[in-house]
């Protein structure tokens, strides 16, 4: 298993008369990657798009693993199953989560060095 960071980029689109609730179990959800995935997970960050039609919001995780093998877990916990769970008892996404896995090619951020492939 290879020991390069791996990102996760995710679309998750909530129905306009559930984004409160989406982003309560969001709230939850960062806590708990925070309190019991530290270890292996360098970046959890949720942002909300810019420039959405009117009743389309969409949400963007932005995530960062130690590893390939760190992010497929991140998905085999408890508070990911059952934040899935929850969402679709209850109806919360007017579309299906788009995900991306990637790995770094070049670029940099302010508080590390430069990433070139």
């Amino acid at each position: 298993m290879s020991s390069q960071e791996v990102h996760i980029i995710a679309t998750l689109a909530p129905k306009a008369d559930k984004v409160d609730r989406f982003k309560e179990l969001m709230f939850q959800m960062t806590k708990d990657v925070h309190s019991k995935e530290e270890k292996d997970t360098y970046r959890y960050i949720m942002t909300e798009q810019l420039g959405t039609p009117e009743g389309e919001p969409k949400f963007v995780m932005v995530e960062t693993y130690k590893d390939k093998g760190a992010a497929d877990s991140h998905t085999q916990t408890d508070h990911f199953k059952q934040l899935f769970a929850t969402a679709e008892k209850e109806g919360l996404f007017r579309e299906a989560p788009w995900l991306a896995q990637t790995t770094s090619i070049a670029g940099f951020e302010r508080d590390r060095k430069l990433i070139q492939g």
